[in-house]
């Protein structure tokens, strides 16, 4: 949502790209440069690829992309708006090294140099992933819009189990338990089916007085279940933008976290008190993030406590399985293409 185009402009660019693996870093990384909320959608939608081009993308799989079916192709794709030419070229640093341009009065990109930017991003983590991961994109230029009234028109309330989910522009409903969440840049607005999931696996728990911690809060919409169901709740994130917001919609909602940090669960874990000190561990990230933090999770977890993992997809969910197998698997969730991992630690 282009939310700083400059008032100047007539037009904008928005691109849609299509990374060959890892989207969720993709997705976080250009979040991160442009300062902007960004749309995934699904590549199943898209009508034609034959204007896209390619980076880091070998022949052969530019064809085959080209030439099958979209149930073929990566599952997601990222939609970027509110790009466009800059006038005037300070830079901007970004965390995997290297600049990009950005505009004095508008502080947005354009489609060349976010290219040139997720080019550079791309042979990063080629390298440091061991094999090669390009993209797939098209920029088409539109007209501006009054942004705003479209995209709050297009956010509605999810309801899940005695759950009320809407954004602050929509009325209360009576006979629920309400949640107002605002869509921002940190992710959570329980309508992505991972996060769903979550509240789904969450809502049917009793959590009075249990010691409950949300890993990669987000918007902390899950930390919020946790206290709603009676929960005694820490979060963190290593994004201190997710943690502002978190403490924000703690506020808003009328429920208190005992502490709510910018770091890993790792970090946490410097304390001795956080050593096997939670009941419940909620995690909505992505499975290979999930899997790095095994250790870490048994760590912090109390005998027998539970640990719901989310942000699987469906070809990363035996894997996950093997390396969480000492575990005893509880439940297991499917929505669309994703599945929500309950576990108890076995002792």
């Amino acid at each position: 949502m282009p939310q700083h185009a400059s008032t100047n402009s007539h037009t904008y660019a928005e691109m849609v790209c299509i990374p060959t693996d890892c989207c969720e870093i993709f997705a976080d990384f250009i979040v991160q440069i442009t300062g902007e909320a960004l749309e995934e959608i699904a590549t199943s939608t898209l009508a034609d690829l034959s204007a896209f081009r390619f980076y880091n993308v070998s022949q052969d799989d530019r064809d085959s992309m080209l030439a099958a079916p979209r149930r073929a192709l990566p599952r997601q794709a990222l939609v970027i708006r509110s790009l466009y030419d800059p006038s005037s070229t300070p830079l901007r640093d970004y965390a995997c090294g290297g600049s990009v341009w950005i505009d004095d009065e508008s502080d947005n990109l354009s489609d060349k140099t976010l290219v040139q930017a997720l080019e550079s991003f791309a042979c990063v983590v080629s390298q440091r992933l061991g094999r090669k991961v390009g993209f797939a994109y098209a920029v088409e230029h539109k007209s501006n819009q009054d942004w705003i009234a479209l995209y709050q028109a297009g956010i509605t309330p999810l309801e899940c189990g005695r759950f009320y989910i809407r954004p602050s522009w929509h009325l209360p409903k009576n006979g629920r338990e309400n949640i107002v969440i605002d869509p921002a840049l940190a992710f959570g607005s329980g309508h992505h089916a991972s996060t769903f999931m979550c509240i789904s696996l969450l809502s049917a728990m009793d959590l009075a007085s249990k010691h409950c911690l949300d890993v990669g809060c987000g918007s902390g919409i899950l930390g919020i279940i946790m206290a709603k169901q009676g929960g005694i709740v820490d979060a963190c994130d290593v994004d201190m933008l997710a943690v502002e917001e978190t403490r924000k919609n703690f506020e808003k909602n009328g429920v208190c976290a005992r502490k709510v940090e910018q770091g890993s669960l790792a970090d946490i874990l410097l304390e001795s008190s956080a050593l096997h000190s939670y009941d419940v561990i909620c995690a909505n990230i992505v499975a290979d993030v999930l899997a790095c933090m095994r250790n870490d999770f048994v760590a912090a977890l109390k005998p027998s406590g539970v640990l719901i993992l989310s942000g699987i997809l469906e070809e990363k969910c035996e894997w996950i399985l093997e390396i969480f197998g000492d575990m005893q698997l509880l439940q297991k969730e499917h929505r669309d293409e994703w599945l929500s991992l309950k576990f108890a630690l076995v002792t």
